[in-house]
């Protein structure tokens, strides 16, 4: 089993998937679809151990959304390993 900042994948308490879905199917301030695909994949990219690359253009709307959702999946993804959520 592949090790995940010193734990094992089964120690970590919820998934990704499980994050996200806490996340966005709960009462929150709307945020768009770049946003939302910025998020899961830094919580997948942590998870899985693998790199991923944004796919919008710099400068762009899309871009800038993406990016402030990876950020919120990084902070979601670190509570997570902690035991905060």
């Amino acid at each position: 089993m592949q090790a995940v900042s010193g734990l094992k994948k089964k120690e970590i308490m919820k998934t990704a998937t499980e994050l996200f879905l806490e996340a966005f199917n709960n009462p929150r301030t709307p945020r768009s679809e770049e946003y939302k695909e910025g998020c899961l994949a830094a919580m997948r990219s942590k998870e899985s151990g693998r790199t991923v690359n944004c796919p919008y253009l710099p400068g762009t709307a899309s871009f800038d959304a993406w990016f402030a959702g990876w950020e919120e999946g990084l902070n979601k993804w670190a509570m997570n390993i902690k035991g905060e959520i």
